[in-house]
């Protein structure tokens, strides 16, 4: 906890946010009397991480990610340069450049998030000057794209708790398909194999109410075929954070992966990818022509 006794997020800015973020856990453990007990620690501060730290976080091993003295050490590693101006080249040309939010709306007590069911509409980023959305257009190939009206926006309804949950959509282009998901294009390791350097990729769509087993259909069509696409469809994969940030979760194998939201293609769609720069160098994307985002939930 700051000294000011405000909660503690660290968001993975860059290197000047990584070392106070790092001596502020040492500080409350120390205060706590914990400073000899790293895996306290490391628990404290990985409960603190959102935005781009976390989803890094979850890339790595559950060694580090109990133990602060290699954790801290790998923040320092990982962040070592502030990416206000390295992140603004990512930025997509078709939309609109972003300008700096106020802290006090990036961060906000778990108790809002937690008071029962809420609705809204799920924004990219937290920053922009303008807004843009997710729309409720999913094209052809049934893929989400991006909107700056807000009443194009698909309208969302979650009841927030502890685990990974379903995201329902309150006005979906085709009623069956009311409910937030990703689908792999396919079974191609290139798609869908998660661990190291992973290309692995999904795109945001539509998708049908889970069945008993947990399996479901989704909007996602081969855009040549018009088929559907012979990927897997995933939907109870929603982790919504404190500072409202939206986290999508993939179980594999026993181990969890973090997905981040990219923009691109002509039509501005939606990719859940497992890792960016893997994912760009292997299918020859540049930030000219996809860019990181961050989904955000917006109450209306």
């Amino acid at each position: 906890m700051q000294d000011s006794e405000e909660p503690l997020f660290f968001r993975g800015n860059g290197a000047t946010e990584c070392e106070d973020f790092v001596n502020t856990v040492n500080r409350y453990a120390w205060k706590s009397g914990k400073a000899e007990d790293p895996k306290w620690a490391a628990h404290f501060a990985m409960s603190c991480l959102s935005g781009k730290a976390l989803r890094w976080s979850m890339q790595q091993d559950k060694n580090t990610r109990s133990d602060w003295d290699l954790l801290s050490v790998a923040l320092l590693l990982e962040y070592t340069e502030d990416l206000e101006d390295k992140e603004s080249e990512l930025r997509s040309p078709a939309i609109p450049t972003a300008a700096a939010a106020p802290a006090t709306e990036l961060v906000r007590g778990i108790s809002t998030l937690s008071s029962g069911p809420l609705s809204g509409r799920i924004r990219l980023d937290t920053d922009f000057a303008s807004p843009v959305y997710v729309s409720w257009n999913a094209g052809s190939a049934g893929i989400l794209t991006i909107c700056s009206n807000p009443d194009d926006a698909i309208k969302v309804h979650w009841t927030p708790g502890s685990s990974r949950h379903l995201i329902r959509v309150l006005n979906p282009s085709v009623t069956k398909y009311d409910y937030l998901g990703v689908t792999h294009f396919s079974d191609d390791p290139r798609y869908s194999l998660f661990g190291p350097n992973s290309t692995a990729s999904a795109a945001l769509t539509f998708v049908t109410k889970p069945n008993a087993q947990g399996y479901v259909t989704s909007m996602r069509r081969n855009k040549k075929t018009g088929e559907p696409v012979s990927g897997k469809s995933r939907a109870a994969i929603w982790n919504i954070l404190a500072d409202s940030t939206i986290v999508m979760i993939v179980e594999d194998s026993g181990s969890q992966y973090a997905m981040t939201p990219l923009v691109g293609g002509e039509n501005n769609s939606i990719y859940m990818v497992a890792n960016c720069e893997s994912y760009m160098a292997a299918f020859n994307l540049t930030a000219t022509t996809c860019s990181r985002r961050t989904l955000v939930f917006e109450p209306v």
